[in-house]
């Protein structure tokens, strides 16, 4: 099973001394869902994304899901498509 980057939009809460805390995700067909809760937040090197960032445990609709800040810029990995034709064409 082969994974893609999703990259996708965040609603932050901001502090006055620059910290931030996920608020809800915006998917790539634009839908919003609330984070219910973030339970880890752990540094984590992106090499593919250009350097230092972290990762993100939040919790949306029940399910427990990783999503990675580097730069600003927000992904989770999402199966991907398969590019595999068995079946043929019809």
């Amino acid at each position: 099973m082969a994974y893609r980057r999703a990259y996708v939009g965040m609603v932050l809460k901001v502090d006055p001394n620059g910290s931030f805390c996920p608020l809800q995700v915006i998917w790539e067909d634009g839908k919003h869902y609330p984070v219910d809760e973030v339970r880890n937040v752990t540094p984590a090197a992106q090499t593919e994304a250009g350097g230092p960032g972290f990762r993100y445990t939040l919790v949306i609709r029940r399910r427990e899901r990783y999503f990675y800040e580097n730069a600003g810029r927000w992904f989770t990995w999402v199966v991907a498509p398969s590019t595999d034709n068995k079946g043929g064409s019809r």
